[in-house]
């Protein structure tokens, strides 16, 4: 009993899972059924006969209804600007004018700091204090200056008010003609030391130069180059201490020649005397003998002036021989990488060398006015001589003594202006940020002693930077300084950064067959940062072309077609040629003119109507 009530379970369960199937099976029929007659609906509405009752080949008509139900809409064959781009990827770069090096003008001890790496600055904010014993020293020599400049205006005006007195002391004629001697002699080295500084300075400046060239362009280190260039800066070095040693030489021969003159008329006075009995036998051969003595030295100076002018000829020869090795060596040269450090150092060479040229400018109207001074003393002393007029002869040399102190003023104000230092401020020089931006480097540690050749801090400002593309051979043609460039990086998915181009490369990476393009990238936000990968497209030309819209075409066969609209509702298929894509739209390059209207959306119906009638006709 049990075991047929369990068989009559299973049939009711069989039964019942029969019905649900086959209403499943009819509903999914009907479905179907129902979409096939939609398409054959709209299959209906879409087709319309040729007027003529036949359509040509790769022809089609569609009704109104049709055309609306598709969505098919038209668009005009027109001329519009098409942009040629080229895509290039890169890296950003710092911008080498917005990566400045500030060091201290004067030597010290850092006293202060007051930035970190990192920290954001403004141009003329002081970075750091410098405690410098060279701004002491050349204050105190200021003030020291000032007060020789008070007291011989003092000692003069006291003279003019005891000139009637009479209590002056004679002066020798001889030590005048000494001074005046001595004043030539100085005034003639001063201007070759001027001279050696001004060509210290103009090589320094050239070197400087041409360090910034071979930043900008890049160079190897070229070992037999730098070779030849210390031997043409030994050789020119030579040559300056042969000419400073010669100047020496003339300027000994002068004081010499001027020492035996003194003794030859001493000698010619004291045989005079002595032949008329005022003079004794002993004090006659001491003044023969200072005159042997001052001819000896007159002979030695010319000797050693001899020798001088062979060893700067023996020089100069040298100095050419090592100019011809520059220049061969210069042409073998080839140059690829910056020289930063090089630049800093010629940097610091210019700078020590403009000190020195200043200092030597100083030397030499200190010099020049020593000689003036020397000059009116001998006249006077002359006249002195002759008219014994001593009272006037002290006040003049007072006067003269002012003069002096105040040239040794103007040399103190002058040695404060080179280091850029007011007179009477504070030993304590600031160092101040030459540009705005953010600190990348800081070199110096609080107590640190610094010369005036070190490098204190390192400054960027992103505010522009450069973006290094590299452009493969076949590419190089069209890319031209000045055209504009988009850049975009993944650090910023959607923001497009705008520049042009700088900076075209002269020689192609001989790895990779690449050449270098520099851009100029505004960067206000500082959004870019050195070292990211970024994406370009370079707008190489702009030009008019027949262009159609990216959706008006498909392929058929790897060929590119279009609907061309024939009459109202009656479209043809036609193969056209493409060129360049820019943006939403596609050159045309042959198959189309201007005027013609195409279907630019909703061709997939007639693509789709078009195969079945072709599918038709084969079967």
């Amino acid at each position: 009993m049990n075991e047929r009530n369990q068989v009559s379970r299973w049939r009711s369960a069989a039964v019942g899972l029969l019905v649900g199937l086959g209403f499943l099976v009819g509903v999914g029929i009907g479905k179907r059924m129902a979409r096939t007659e939609s398409l054959k609906a709209l299959e209906k509405e879409t087709r319309e006969p040729h007027p003529n009752g036949e359509e040509k080949p790769g022809e089609i008509t569609v009704t109104g209804e049709g055309a609306e139900v598709a969505n098919i809409r038209l668009a005009p064959v027109v001329f519009r600007e098409v942009v040629q781009t080229l895509d290039v990827t890169g890296e950003v770069q710092p911008n080498n004018d917005k990566l400045i090096v500030t060091g201290s003008l004067v030597s010290g001890r850092v006293s202060q700091i007051f930035v970190t790496v990192g920290d954001e600055v403004k141009a003329g904010q002081t970075l750091a204090l410098i405690d410098s014993t060279e701004v002491s020293q050349a204050q105190a020599a200021y003030a020291q200056a000032v007060a020789r400049v008070a007291a011989a205006k003092r000692r003069w005006e006291n003279l003019k008010r005891l000139v009637a007195a009479g209590a002056f002391s004679q002066r020798p004629l001889q030590e005048a003609q000494k001074e005046y001697a001595d004043a030539t002699a100085e005034l003639t080295s001063a201007q070759a030391s001027l001279e050696r500084a001004q060509t210290a300075l103009d090589l320094a400046k050239a070197e400087l130069r041409r360090q910034q060239e071979l930043e900008h362009l890049g160079a190897f280190r070229y070992p037999p180059l730098e070779e030849a260039q210390k031997e043409l800066s030994t050789a020119r070095s030579e040559v300056e201490q042969a000419r400073s040693e010669l100047t020496a030489a003339q300027s000994a021969l002068v004081r010499a020649e001027t020492d035996f003159q003194v003794a030859d008329r001493n000698a010619a006075r004291a045989e005079r005397l002595f032949q008329i009995g005022t003079l004794s036998q002993r004090e006659l051969e001491s003044a023969q003998a200072e005159r042997q003595k001052a001819q000896a030295e007159v002979i030695k100076a010319k000797r050693e002036m001899h020798a001088k002018e062979v060893n700067l000829d023996r020089a100069q020869r040298q100095l050419d021989l090592a100019q011809l090795k520059l220049k061969r060596e210069e042409e073998v040269a080839f140059l690829n990488i910056r020289a930063q450090s090089a630049i800093q150092k010629a940097e610091a060479e210019v700078q020590h060398a403009a000190k020195e040229l200043a200092r030597h400018q100083a030397a030499l109207e200190q010099a020049a006015r020593r000689l003036e001074i020397a000059k009116k003393a001998l006249q006077r002393e002359q006249h002195i001589a002759e008219q014994n007029l001593l009272s006037q002869r002290e006040v003049q040399e007072a006067q003269a003594q002012y003069d002096q102190a105040m040239v040794e003023l103007l040399v103190a104000q002058k040695a404060l202006e080179v280091l850029k230092v007011e007179a009477g401020r504070s030993a304590r020089i600031p160092i101040l940020a030459p540009i705005s931006g953010r600190i990348l480097e800081r070199r110096v540690s609080l107590g640190q002693a610094v010369t005036a050749n070190d490098t204190l801090f390192v400054l960027l400002d992103l505010s522009s930077v450069w973006v290094d593309l590299r452009v493969f051979e076949k590419d190089i043609s069209v890319v031209k300084v000045g055209q504009i460039v988009s850049i975009t990086t993944p650090a910023y998915p959607g923001r497009t950064f705008v520049g042009r181009v700088q900076y075209i490369g002269d020689t192609l990476d001989e790895k990779t067959r690449t050449l270098l393009v520099r851009c100029f990238i505004a960067n206000p936000k500082r959004l870019l940062r050195p070292e990211m990968f970024v994406r370009a497209r370079i707008q190489v030309s702009k030009r008019k072309a027949l262009v159609i819209p990216v959706t008006a075409y498909h392929e058929d066969e790897g060929k590119p077609k279009v609907y061309v609209q024939e009459a109202p509702n009656r479209f043809q298929e036609r193969e056209v040629v493409l060129g360049t894509r820019s943006g939403k739209f596609v050159e045309v390059t042959a198959g189309l003119k201007p005027g013609d209207r195409i279907v630019s959306e909703g061709a997939f119906l007639l693509k789709s109507e078009m195969r079945k009638e072709e599918f038709g006709e084969e079967h």
